[in-house]
């Protein structure tokens, strides 16, 4: 039996300019059911202004390795390189200080309700929250604001709901690089079975100075996403896209 409904987030909002295009753009032609947000973002106010002024749904894409933090550098050592810049997840020394990712998860949430946008839900960048004193964190938050949260695993799964938070029945990161088809789609659909099945994407346009190593690879998961073989697919199997808002009412 297929998924019932797919949810399709697109993450890294408000890293580039251009993803943000594209992300509006894949909103625009119902491809997603929403996005989200890096709390960190420069331009969050005009980003999240941006997803007001279209219905926009967005998540706080939660972040300890990429960019500068919202936290003072001496709050928060452990998560920091010798710029001030979160270092790369290779360069940690585990387990993590739980009070100093409390601090900056704590303070990224704050900073996307304060610009006036209630998150849809929380997930990670690099899906750091699969690190248990990260998970532990996102649980205080999610119970916090009643916010749906996304599980990369089947353990996670369990977690998130024993601690009675809302999460998709099913998660999948393959569509994603050379592997980003409609293929790709209708197959991990076919393969779920049932309830609701969360395909992690990263739609965006593509520009020279775009600061990811993943580049390229954005137009394509944005042209496929809008595919109408894709969409056609959905449509004559009676199966919903949608994004986190939707998903208790599609949950087994």
């Amino acid at each position: 039996m297929p998924a019932r409904a797919v949810l399709m987030n697109a993450d890294d909002l408000g890293l580039w300019p251009s993803i943000d295009t594209g992300i509006f753009s894949a909103w625009a032609q119902q491809a997603i059911g929403g996005s989200s947000v890096f709390a960190n973002a420069p331009e969050l106010p005009a980003v999240l202004a941006g997803a007001r002024a279209v219905g926009l749904p967005v998540g706080v894409h939660l972040n300890l390795t990429f960019g500068n933090p919202l936290s003072p550098p001496e709050e928060i050592p452990a998560l920091l390189g010798s710029d001030g810049r979160f270092m790369k997840r290779a360069l940690w020394t585990l387990p993590l200080p739980v009070e100093q990712v409390r601090a900056e998860l704590t303070r990224q949430v704050q900073r996307v309700v304060a610009v006036g946008c209630p998150p849809s839900h929380l997930d990670s960048h690099h899906h750091v929250h699969r690190y248990p004193e990260v998970l532990g964190v996102v649980i205080e938050l999610a119970c916090m604001l009643q916010l749906p949260v996304r599980a990369v695993d089947a353990d996670m799964r369990e977690t998130l709901r024993g601690a009675g938070i809302a999460t998709p029945d099913h998660f999948s990161m393959q569509f994603y690089g050379e592997r980003a088809s409609v293929e790709t789609l209708i197959a991990l659909v076919e393969a779920s079975a049932g309830g609701v099945l969360e395909i992690m994407t990263h739609p965006g346009l593509v520009t020279p100075d775009l600061p990811s190593g993943y580049s390229a690879e954005r137009a394509v998961e944005l042209a496929t996403l809008c595919d109408p073989r894709w969409q056609a697919y959905l449509l004559a199997h009676d199966i919903a896209l949608i994004g986190y808002p939707a998903l208790r009412e599609h949950c087994q």
